[in-house]
C-alpha cells in the first residue's frame, strides 16, 4: 500500500525524464506510488513512460489530451492512494531520502503541509542549496497565518509534501484554465490559507533544474 502518492506531471521532457523517473524509483521508501499524467505529449515521453511502467508496478500512467499543467495536477491528485501527495517536475529529480525524511517529518508532526528547502542545478554545475525558508523555525509545528515571512517565499510546490485528506477535506485543486502557466502559485496561496498545522525542514532533497528553456518559469 503507498503511504505517498508522488505525481509527476509530463510534456514533451524526453531529454529529462528518465533521470526524473529513475531517481523516484530509487527512493529508500518502497511505499510510494509514482503516477506520470502525459498531458499529450508529442515526443518518446508516453514510450518511456510505458518502458517504466511495465519494468516496475508503482508506475501509474494516466494518458490524456493535452489540456494544461493544472488539469493534469488535478487528474494525479484524484488518482493517489497514498496517505500523502508529493509532487516533482518532469525535469527535475529527488534525492534518494526524499520521501521517507519528508514522511517522518509529517507524521512525527501530524502535519498538512511539511515543507522543505532545495537544490538548484544546470546542466553538469553541481547542487546549489536554496534555503528559502531562512528566518522561519524548523521542526516546528505553525500556523502560515501567524508568519509573514512564509507568505514571501518562492512557492516551490515540489519541495513539500501534502496530507490528501486535507486536500480533501478543504476542496484545494489546481485552477485548470488551458494554457495558463504559474498555475502552482494559487495552489499555494490557498494551501497556506488553508492550513493550521505546517513544518519546516532545513534540508534539500529536490533537485531544481534551471536550465530548461521549455518550462513555464521561462513564460
Amino acid at each position: 500500500m503507498a503511504l505517498v502518492s508522488v505525481i509527476v506531471p509530463i510534456y514533451n521532457v524526453e531529454k529529462y525524464l528518465e533521470r526524473c523517473i529513475g531517481s523516484l524509483l530509487n527512493q529508500t521508501m518502497q511505499e510510494i506510488e509514482i503516477i506520470c499524467v502525459d498531458d499529450g505529449s508529442t515526443d518518446c515521453s508516453p514510450h518511456i513512460l510505458n518502458e517504466f511502467s511495465s519494468r516496475d508496478p508503482r508506475v501509474k500512467v494516466i494518458s490524456k489530451e493535452n489540456t494544461g499543467y493544472g488539469d493534469s495536477m488535478n487528474a494525479g491528485i484524484a488518482r493517489a492512494k497514498g496517505k500523502y501527495i508529493g509532487i516533482v517536475e518532469s525535469d527535475d529529480y529527488a534525492l534518494p531520502e526524499m520521501f521517507f525524511n519528508l514522511f517522518q517529518a509529517a507524521e512525527r508532526n501530524d502535519a498538512d503541509v511539511v515543507k522543505s528547502n532545495y537544490n538548484a542545478f544546470s546542466g553538469n554545475e553541481g547542487l546549489k542549496y536554496e534555503e528559502i525558508l531562512d528566518g522561519i523555525p524548523y521542526h516546528k509545528i505553525f500556523s502560515p497565518k501567524d508568519s509573514e515571512r512564509i507568505w514571501k517565499i518562492i512557492p516551490s510546490i515540489w519541495s513539500g509534501l501534502y496530507k490528501k485528506h486535507f486536500l480533501e477535506k478543504t476542496g484545494i485543486t489546481f485552477h485548470a484554465t488551458p494554457g495558463a502557466s504559474y498555475q502552482d502559485v494559487s495552489f499555494w496561496y490557498k494551501i497556506l490559507l488553508s492550513t493550521e498545522k505546517m513544518v519546516c525542514v532545513p534540508e534539500a532533497y529536490l533537485c531544481y533544474r534551471t536550465d530548461n528553456e521549455n518550462s513555464s518559469v521561462k513564460s
